[in-house]
């Protein structure tokens, strides 16, 4: 009774986890596109390894960077938009576009400088051999990027679960103690566990319906009485953030196990249920 118990409790948990990282991703994303996170980025790991502001000013006012970007990067005062940047330049556009900012410039490239003497005997033109440098860097960009997205994660799902009170210990209690509570919202994860995976719309629409069934959201009734209660509770919201954290796939392959794992288990309990009732002895045999 007791593992049945834990599992449910841990299958409720998971759910919640899957819902709540389905939210935040959505939020991440619109903070992305709304603040063009991901071509600021780029800009800035760019003029990072330009180590010259004139051959810089050059790059990104070469025709193709131009074409590719959301409007002049540089304006006509010489200031700088990153947010305008392309969020994604391939290697031969980024070496054909250097190479004739550089011819532009006044002053020399250390950068540049560099690449023509790593050139080697194997008949790599300047051109190729910067654009293989620069795509061995897209790899650290990706990083830079997915580092900045997983600091916005954390911000967004701290501030979700303290909005809607998220507190995985509150949560786990209601879900111990509460067993329609506890039934229910495992019967809607075992339901949403049956699709394959998160990209179909009605698995991330089944899974957005269930948030309701939860135990969540303030009752000014049932506040912390103090600082210890309120020091768990931020544990709760804490825990709770870091979960989502990890996103929406990793714990909905969990839940997927765990939920294979309640079936198992009823199984088995329903054999044994069964087995007891065979050996259960005939009063009227007695007689």
């Amino acid at each position: 009774m007791g593992l049945g118990i834990a599992i449910d409790v841990s299958i409720g948990l998971i759910f919640m986890y899957v819902v709540l990282s389905l939210f935040v991703t959505s939020v991440n994303e619109a903070i992305a596109s709304l603040f063009r996170m991901r071509a600021k980025t780029l800009a800035n790991e760019i003029d990072r390894i330009i180590d010259d502001e004139e051959t810089g000013k050059a790059f990104w006012q070469h025709s193709l960077i131009r074409a590719l970007s959301d409007g002049d990067v540089v304006d006509g005062d010489g200031k700088k938009r990153v947010s305008r940047a392309p969020s994604q330049i391939t290697g031969d556009v980024f070496a054909t576009a250097l190479i004739e900012a550089k011819d532009t410039a006044k002053k020399t490239s250390k950068i540049l400088d560099a690449l023509y003497r790593t050139l080697d005997d194997n008949g790599d033109t300047p051109s190729e051999r910067i654009a293989t440098w620069y795509e061995s860097l897209r790899g650290r960009m990706a990083e830079v990027y997915q580092r900045k997205m997983l600091e916005w994660s954390f911000a967004v799902a701290f501030a979700v679960a303290v909005a809607i009170n998220a507190d995985t210990f509150a949560v786990a209690r209601a879900l111990w103690t509460d067993e329609a509570l506890r039934t229910a919202i495992a019967t809607a994860a075992e339901q949403a566990a049956q699709n394959d995976n998160l990209e179909g719309l009605a698995a991330r629409e089944a899974l957005e319906q269930a948030l309701p069934a939860f135990p969540l959201g303030w009752d000014l009734k049932a506040l912390p009485a103090d600082l210890m209660q309120w020091a768990v509770k931020f544990g709760g919201f804490l825990l709770t953030s870091f979960a989502v954290m990890l996103g929406a796939p990793f714990w909905f392959e969990i839940l997927s196990g765990f939920v294979r794992a309640r079936s198992m288990a009823r199984d088995v309990a329903r054999r044994r249920e069964a087995g007891s009732a065979l050996h259960k002895p005939n009063p009227q045999s007695d007689q």
